[in-house]
């Protein structure tokens, strides 16, 4: 199909693929440079595309702009951004007349099966389509390990409540061991009788769970998708109060107000999740495999659900999250009768965006999905009533590029109180006065202040505070507060590059942390307090199995 305006004839193919069988989305880099040799272009461009490690994800978003700040001559900018458009053309052509032609084969084919079975081989793959085989060769462990996590935690769903008073360094629950017998599953249902509607939805999202769902059946893969397409089933699986332990062991019913917090929080990416984003998007971000410290992205917490957003572009309820948290956002409770609406909107949401949307860095990141999912609550009002200062300034960055490394803004009126208050009276000492010189020379040059380690942080609040005292009742000494609260999860986690994580100290070892001035305190007293019992939900709450109909979505 893409013959033509790649340069690629069947029996000629540059290092044996046929890249029109491979979706531009899935092209790993080896795919790109393919693309490149077969397109023509100079060897220096394609070195470049090889180092940075570009994969099909970053050359559909990557800009001409952005390909001459990488040093690409403006007219081959061009053309390459022009091919890419062509790609992408293309491929939307060939889904239009898919579509126009009927939908999914097996989803049409005569079977006395419930389920249409996606793989023939039975071995379990939901998709045989070649560019979620692709996708798969290009993981690492970390990231099927990742991947089947969440396919647990989309097979098991909510079996825990999501936050609990334990001292458990990750955002987890301590409750996983009730019985839930008494919850009966919701089968998957027979896919001959959906719409054509129904049909595009379905296939869209098994696409997606091909790498998740990899180690499951193809009759559990289909009730996932299933359970997450279709909203009164994404309720009755994962925002279910009958799955949570304390309602299933409950007594004698007691009249109570139903409400449920919600919280934004920000909170650091795993690892693998960390290294994919560089993977994809490397230079367009700025980042690169060298960066020394994570990168951030904002969940919410919903009652006692922990709900995001990712790279695999799952709306996902998840019993535990896949990274630490460094910053909550009380945003609003919900409360009384509107508890149940809600959920129902809640799972609304959830459900479209499982079935219509794509992960997308500019355009679909995980700050879209939490805002959308705060407006569509009715809670933006709220919202932004809390969001000033520092927080704006860092979730405006998260919406912009999706990830978020520690870095903080420096406004126009601190900058200048910072520059010209007299402190000569108040310094003590020389390490002191070093301190102040560093902060203000950093300042000076930019606004906005990177930090690398935890003792870059120390140093930066410390000469601060030195220089304005009243800084500590301000919100951005809370907003750094959590970055410092970042650092020391970071120290208690890890076992690689511990400088990083360590705090600033003196020159006899004492702790010179300007948050924490013990350095072997424990974790509990260090961390800002995110759990807790932020919800009551009805005990006689009962949901109803959900039944089919054409028209449910």
């Amino acid at each position: 199909m893409f013959g033509k305006s790649l340069g690629v004839s069947s029996s000629h193919l540059v290092g044996g693929v046929n890249l029109s069988e491979i979706p531009l989305e899935f092209w790993n880099n080896e795919n790109v440079v393919q693309f490149l040799k077969q397109s023509n272009f100079d060897d220096s461009v394609i070195q470049l595309f090889q180092t940075q490690q570009f994969d099909g994800i970053a050359l559909m978003n990557i800009s001409v702009e952005i390909l001459v700040q990488l040093g690409v001559r403006r007219g081959v900018a061009i053309s390459i951004a022009n091919r890419v458009k062509e790609i992408k053309q293309q491929e939307q052509k060939k889904k239009e007349q898919e579509n126009n032609n009927g939908m999914v084969t097996n989803a049409t084919s005569s079977s006395s099966s419930p389920i249409s079975n996606p793989s023939s081989s039975g071995g379990g793959e939901v998709c045989k389509d070649p560019a979620t085989k692709n996708h798969t060769e290009d993981l690492t462990e970390e990231d099927m390990n990742e991947m089947r996590e969440m396919g647990q935690d989309m097979h098991q769903g909510n079996l825990d409540s999501t936050w609990s008073g334990s001292s458990s360094n990750e955002l987890s629950s301590s409750l996983g061991k009730a019985s839930y017998i008494n919850v009966a599953e919701c089968s998957p249902w027979n896919v001959n009788n959906f719409s054509s509607e129904q049909h595009k939805y379905r296939e869209f999202c098994m696409k997606k769970l091909g790498v998740v769902m990899k180690d499951y059946g193809p009759a559990v893969a289909e009730t996932v998708c299933q359970n997450l397409i279709f909203h009164e089933r994404f309720l009755y699986k994962f925002l279910n109060p009958q799955r949570l332990p304390q309602y299933q062991s409950s007594g004698v019913n007691k009249p109570k107000e139903s409400y449920l917090k919600v919280k934004l929080v920000v909170t650091e990416l795993s690892e693998a999740s960390a290294h994919r984003l560089i993977r994809r998007f490397g230079s367009v971000l700025g980042y690169t495999k060298g960066t020394a410290y994570g990168m951030f992205h904002t969940a919410l917490i919903i009652g006692p659900w922990y709900l995001e957003w990712g790279d695999s572009s799952i709306a996902v309820v998840r019993k535990r999250s896949s990274s630490k948290a460094v910053f909550t956002l009380d945003v609003d409770t919900i409360r009384g009768s509107e508890v149940n609406i809600k959920l129902v909107e809640l799972a609304k949401v959830c459900a479209e965006w499982n079935r219509t949307q794509t992960y997308h860095r500019d355009t679909c990141n995980c700050q879209y999905f939490t805002e959308t999912v705060i407006e569509r609550l009715g809670l933006k009002p709220a919202f932004d009533k809390k969001v000033e200062g520092p927080i704006k300034t860092y979730l405006d960055k998260l919406k912009k590029h999706g990830v978020c490394d520690l870095a903080f803004h420096v406004d126009k009126n601190l900058k200048n109180k910072l520059l010209t208050t007299n402190i000569d009276q108040k310094i003590t000492d020389s390490d002191m006065y070093h301190l102040i010189s560093e902060m203000r020379e950093k300042i000076s040059k930019s606004s906005t202040i990177e930090f690398k380690t935890h003792k870059d942080l120390d140093k930066f609040v410390k000469a601060v505070v030195h220089v304005l005292p009243l800084f500590t009742s301000t919100p951005d000494y809370l907003f750094l507060k959590g970055f410092d609260r970042a650092f020391w999860l970071r120290k208690e986690a890890t076992n690689h590059n511990p400088e990083i994580c360590l705090p600033l100290l003196s020159s006899s070892n004492g702790c010179l942390c300007p948050f924490n001035p013990q350095q072997n305190v424990l974790i509990d007293d260090v961390h800002m307090t995110v759990c807790g019992k932020d919800y009551v939900l009805e005990e006689n709450c009962v949901l109803r199995l959900p039944s089919f109909r054409t028209d449910n979505m």
